[in-house]
């Protein structure tokens, strides 16, 4: 398969920012379900990752993006658009090749959120002209030449003439490399912008703080949706069910649980919600354990039930969320 046998993709380049956006979520949602009917996994670096939810991550990014540009509306998202129609484009012809979808997914999520997060930093921090800004705008300019060399091997690696196992082993090693490149200047990036934060202390105007509010959505993690039809019970089975959870375990789970909750001090388990291992931990799409270790006494239980809680808290506002079990 050449580049060429795509049918939209001469013209993906001139195409609107917003009807980019828009096909790249048609895409994606189709992306997301062949995933999901086939079960695809990965490993990348010793984890398993899920590729559906990248694909879910994708789309959100992709949203924010756009919330983002409605918002700062002196922000001109047609260079942006030249990424996003890479995106578009890649996850187009990517899934016609297993290998190369898995070495791109990943790639394709990091990439996304940098897009959307670094549109609020040029909105934010281009603004005055100083010293520290033109090196962030250069600095800008590097990550965004990276993600562009990114894109660009996954769009040229169908049209390879050499032979085929090894275009993929030279494409798998050049999109990880140009990955952690990615993510150095991601870095550099952020660590200027820092220096351009604490400089102006400027006044925080109404449009600043609503690009903010956006801004911490992004670092919320994606929940994990499952299937309506998986959690659709009906009342003569539901029953069943109980009795059946009564037969495996005579332990009152939900009364403890009321008893430790109830017990807790105001606020005195918000920590854990700040820590950078649960926060990683809680976003990420590869299939993990969280280990909590003190001594007898230490507050563990009050710290587990206050994480149940949360994940309580998400179910009941969201019926597709994962639910809870209790082993």
């Amino acid at each position: 398969m050449t580049i060429q046998s795509c049918p939209s993709g001469g013209n993906l380049w001139q195409k609107a920012p917003g009807d980019i956006i828009t096909e790249i979520l048609e895409e994606t949602e189709k992306k997301k379900k062949l995933c999901l009917k086939k079960r695809w996994k990965v490993e990348f670096r010793g984890k398993t990752i899920i590729l559906r939810d990248l694909l879910d991550k994708i789309i959100e990014w992709a949203r924010q993006f756009t919330a983002i540009v409605d918002v700062a509306v002196q922000y001109d998202p047609t260079s942006a658009s030249l990424l996003w129609a890479g995106i578009r484009f890649l996850l187009h012809v990517a899934v016609s090749d297993r290998e190369c979808f898995e070495s791109t997914v990943y790639g394709l999520e990091s990439v996304s959120l940098l897009i959307a997060r670094y549109v609020v930093f040029e909105v934010l921090y281009l603004q005055k002209g100083s010293i520290v800004e033109a090196e962030l705008e250069r600095g800008l300019i590097n990550l965004y030449n990276r993600i562009l060399t990114f894109l660009a091997n996954g769009i040229r690696y169908p049209s390879q003439s050499i032979p085929v196992c090894m275009v993929k082993s030279i494409f798998q090693s050049s999109q990880n490399e140009e990955v952690d490149q990615i993510t150095k200047s991601d870095e550099e990036a952020l660590k200027l912008a820092r220096m351009v934060d604490s400089q102006a202390q400027q006044q925080v105007l109404l449009q600043v703080r609503e690009i903010r509010s956006i801004v911490k959505t992004l670092q919320s993690p994606v929940h994990r949706l499952v299937d309506e039809s998986m959690i659709y019970v009906k009342t003569i089975e539901e029953g069943k069910s109980v009795k059946i959870l009564q037969w495996l375990s005579s332990v009152p789970y939900t009364q403890h649980q009321k008893r430790y909750s109830d017990g807790r001090l105001p606020n005195s388990s918000e920590w854990i919600f700040r820590h950078p291992e649960y926060i990683t931990w809680k976003g990420s799409s590869s299939l993990s354990i969280l280990l909590l270790h003190g001594i007898s006494g230490s507050g563990k239980t009050h710290l587990v039930t206050a994480v149940i809680d949360v994940f309580l808290t998400e179910h009941l506002l969201n019926s597709l969320s994962v639910p809870i079990a209790y082993v």
